[in-house]
C-alpha cells in the first residue's frame, strides 16, 4: 500500500511533465513509523524530498563546467565528474576518461587552496564487497597525485549503492548512479 501512495505521488509529477531529473520512489510500509500512539494515522504519508541546487553566481563562459563548479560551489557541494567510465567490474578508468581526469588536475593546479573528497558510487546492486566504488575513488585519487596535487589536498571514499540518483529502469539511469563525484571540503 505505501509503495502504491508513493507511485501515485510519482505519476502525478510526472503527468505534470515537471522539471525532475529522475524519481526514487520507495515504500515503507509500517517499517519506518514517524509516529506512535495516538497520532499513528499520521504515519499513512508520502514524504518527498527534494534536492535544490544552490543559487550560484554567472558562470564565467570562457572557463570549463568543472572550474566554474570549483569557483562558485561552498564547502559541501558535490558535482559528478561526466565521461569518468571504468571497464565493468573494474577499477581502471577507460581512455576516454583521461579528458576529464586532466581537466579535474588542471582545475587543482589553478585553485591551490581547494581540497576535494573524491566519491565513488556504483549501480545495479545493493552490496558492495570488493569496495569497487572506493577502489574507482581510489583510482581518480592516485591518478591526481602522480601527476603533482599534493595529498594533502585529497581523500576519497566509495559509497557503493548507498546514495543512488534513479531507480535504474534502463542502461541511462543505471550510468547515473554509476558515478564519480567530487565533494569540495575546504577552498
Amino acid at each position: 500500500m505505501s509503495l502504491k501512495r508513493a507511485q501515485s505521488v510519482e505519476t502525478y509529477f510526472l503527468n505534470k511533465k515537471s522539471q525532475v531529473d529522475s524519481f526514487l520512489v520507495n515504500g515503507f510500509g509500517e517499517t519506518k513509523p514517524k509516529y506512535t500512539a495516538a497520532d499513528w494515522g499520521k504515519n499513512r504519508r508520502v514524504e518527498i524530498l527534494i534536492k535544490v541546487k544552490p543559487l550560484v553566481k554567472k558562470a564565467d563562459t570562457t572557463k570549463s563546467v568543472l572550474s566554474n563548479f570549483v569557483d562558485t560551489a561552498s564547502v559541501g557541494s558535490t558535482m559528478a565528474l561526466k565521461n569518468i567510465t571504468f571497464y565493468p567490474g573494474e577499477a581502471v578508468v577507460m581512455p576516454e576518461s583521461f579528458k576529464t581526469l586532466d581537466e579535474l588536475y588542471t582545475t587543482l593546479k589553478e585553485n591551490p587552496t581547494i581540497e576535494i573528497c573524491i566519491e565513488g558510487h556504483i549501480c545495479c546492486t545493493q552490496a558492495d564487497p570488493d569496495n569497487l566504488s572506493g577502489q574507482r575513488a581510489k583510482t581518480v585519487y592516485l591518478y591526481l597525485a602522480k601527476k603533482g596535487i599534493d595529498k594533502k589536498r585529497l581523500t576519497w571514499k566509495g559509497l557503493g549503492h548507498t546514495q543512488p540518483l534513479t531507480k535504474e529502469r534502463n542502461n541511462a539511469e543505471m550510468q547515473m548512479n554509476r558515478r564519480v563525484e567530487i565533494r569540495i571540503m575546504k577552498k
